[in-house]
């Protein structure tokens, strides 16, 4: 039996067969979801604030009050929102709601597989969608973008796929299609590519699946016009602006990624069953069938967008390609486990190749289990922790108003509530004419922060100017919060209460000679004084306390 006909009609067998798999896999999301509860990466977290926020009412915003679209996925915070207020009386918050959403994102991925491999032999029907269910549960490069809007928004597409293609059913998986890019607009180069390739098949124009994945998309984008001004996120010229190398620089940081993921021997048995996998579709003409096709060709033209819009490598920007190839590898795995139990193939299918299967994979499964066991309980970005007790300390010290200056602001602007400035220009748009005109400095100062987090990894590049003592002499450090590796502390630093205006002025008077420079003397204002004359210190407290002192530090302000 060809695996061509795998892409057949469901019948009453593969529906079983398919809810044993998600059974099966669905107790391993749960036991996963209980290891990495409410984890993800900084950028997930800026999502995670705007979903807060909503959820709080205050609207789809960061900081509240301001209308910058900094998310690439409004759609995903809005759903985000929506849970976590229908939850809120359960304790479930957004961070909580995007660990389930994407684990069960990865199980209507492999039932997507199984529906579409209904007819063909048992060990390809289960072993397959087992194999890359299982896979893709436990692989690093899953897990750290575990809880962003990658995952949903590739087993959307490949359902809206298999709706046009194989149930037929072109309006239901416009639908579904404008789901996803409602979630993320980047998904309109896949429901692009299906409605091509549905067009060049039927060689009649797809006229329901175009009404039905435009209608609901042009109404999102007008809704995001009204409030933002534009339908496109201010993070797509952030990320640009920190683009620097070439499309050979891309795809080694891919290739440097997988290798964080998997070691050298993992990575070279993935590729080659992948590659074993291509082969075998492409003997059976499935590269041919309209869904294979379909999905094909967005992930090449999604490949080729992003590095021609020159937007640096993110692992969760390939979430759709790495597990394309964990599929290829699934099915080249099963193929070659069948084909070693050659004297089985004119008996009853059995099994026994899904466990040979299971062999040729374990250089990839078994890394996988390994950093599972290692990571459980602890999140797998490494920057979680300190940034998560960095937003709970400001949670707990900081005025409700405060403004903090950082470089990542997702989990700090998430976990403190407070007011974020984004030296990263994700969410704070002027940042980035400041920074190609060199002046952050300057913008920092002039938007007088209440607090800085100092972490040493950017003190060469986007914290630089700390080095300027304009900008760095108003603050003091207020904490040190030290990563788990020894490393150097992160500081957070906090704005002095002292006006200004008095600071420069007992600057400016000096210290009396022969004095001590721990000697100190408290002024009737209550500043601590050292060694100024009495003339200057009864100026400096007259100043606060006149009328024109008074309006100077309203100037100030």
């Amino acid at each position: 039996m060809s695996l061509e006909t795998g892409f057949a009609a469901l019948r009453s067998s593969s529906r079983a067969v398919a809810a044993a798999l998600v059974i099966a896999l669905g107790s391993l999301a749960a036991l996963l979801g209980t290891g990495f509860w409410g984890y993800s990466h900084d950028d997930a977290f800026i999502t995670y604030r705007y979903a807060d926020q909503w959820a709080r009412g205050n609207g789809l915003t960061f900081n509240t009050g301001e209308h910058v679209l900094g998310t690439s996925a409004p759609g995903y915070a809005l759903l985000l929102g929506f849970l976590s207020r229908a939850t809120g009386f359960l304790g479930i918050g957004v961070p909580e709601w995007g660990t389930m959403v994407s684990l069960a994102a990865i199980l209507l991925l492999s039932w997507v597989l199984a529906a579409g491999l209904a007819s063909a032999p048992v060990s390809l029907r289960l072993g397959a969608p087992l194999l890359f269910g299982v896979g893709a549960l436990l692989w690093r490069w899953n897990l750290e973008v575990l809880g962003s809007e990658a995952l949903l928004v590739v087993s959307l597409v490949a359902f809206g796929a298999y709706l046009v293609f194989l149930k037929e059913e072109s309006a239901l998986g416009g639908l579904v299609l404008a789901s996803a890019m409602i979630l993320r607009l980047d998904a309109a180069l896949a429901a692009a590519s299906i409605g091509i390739v549905l067009w060049l098949s039927r060689r009649r124009f797809p006229g329901k699946f175009a009404i039905a994945g435009l209608g609901p998309l042009a109404f999102w984008l007008g809704g995001l016009y009204s409030r933002f001004g534009t339908w496109i996120p201010t993070t797509l010229a952030a990320k640009r602006s920190e683009y620097s190398g070439a499309s050979a620089a891309y795809s080694l940081a891919e290739w440097t990624w997988l290798r964080r993921s998997l070691p050298l021997s993992g990575c070279v048995a993935l590729l080659v069953l992948a590659c074993v996998g291509g082969f075998v579709c492409g003997k059976h003409g499935l590269w041919k069938h309209p869904a294979v096709a379909a999905l094909a060709l967005w992930l090449l033209a999604h490949e080729i967008v992003y590095r021609s819009l020159r937007v640096p490598f993110a692992p969760w920007y390939h979430e759709g390609l790495v597990n394309a190839v964990l599929i290829l590898a699934a099915l080249g795995a099963v193929t070659l486990g069948r084909a070693l139990l050659f004297w089985q193939r004119h008996s009853e299918e059995t099994l026994v190749p899904t466990l040979v299967a299971a062999l040729l994979l374990s250089p990839v499964l078994a890394p996988s289990v390994s950093y599972v066991w290692a990571q459980w309980g602890r999140p797998p970005d490494p920057r979680f922790e300190i940034y998560r007790t960095i937003g709970q300390y400001l949670s707990e010290h900081a005025r409700p108003q405060s403004t903090v200056v950082a470089v990542e602001v997702g989990i700090i602007g998430y976990f403190s509530k407070c007011s974020m400035l984004d030296l990263a220009g994700l969410v704070t748009p002027g940042v980035l004419q400041a920074r190609s005109e060199g002046r952050v400095g300057r913008f920092v100062e002039g938007s007088n922060p209440d607090y800085i987090v100092d972490v040493p990894a950017f003190r060469i590049n986007a914290l630089a100017f700390l080095s300027d003592a304009g900008v760095s002499e108003p603050y003091r450090s207020v904490h040190e919060f030290r990563p788990p590796n020894g490393a150097e502390p992160f500081k957070l630093l906090e704005r002095r209460q002292e006006p200004r205006q008095v600071q420069s002025i007992l600057s400016a008077s000096g210290a009396k000679a022969g004095r001590p420079p721990d000697a100190r003397r408290r002024g009737r204002c209550g500043l601590r004084v050292a060694g100024v004359s009495r003339g200057k210190r009864a100026t400096a407290v007259s100043n606060l306390f006149t009328r024109r002192g008074r309006s100077r530090r309203r100037a100030l302000r």
